[in-house]
């Protein structure tokens, strides 16, 4: 699947989030995942915000199998990227 066509998917999702359409959604994932849009005191870890996209995603009615599966895959890829920098 072409990741690009995950931004509608995360646009549902983080309604509440401005997604621009120059970014990818592994741009996008990651800053989700370092927790960029909060206060530097307010942040969560890394797996905090994992676990807590993984279960909006799996919780989420509108999305079809395929695109959960998609973005989940994504989220794991993304973290594994940033564990290991």
């Amino acid at each position: 699947m072409n990741n690009q066509k995950l931004l509608p998917a995360l646009s549902r999702l983080w309604n509440n989030r401005n997604i621009e359409e120059q970014t990818t959604p592994e741009k996008w994932i990651r800053e989700d995942l370092l927790d960029e849009q909060t206060h530097p005191r307010l942040r969560k870890g890394k797996q905090e915000r994992f676990y807590l996209a993984i279960k909006k995603i799996t919780c989420a009615d509108f999305l079809n199998a395929a695109d959960k599966v998609a973005l989940i895959n994504l989220y794991i890829e993304v973290l594994e990227d940033l564990n290991e920098n």
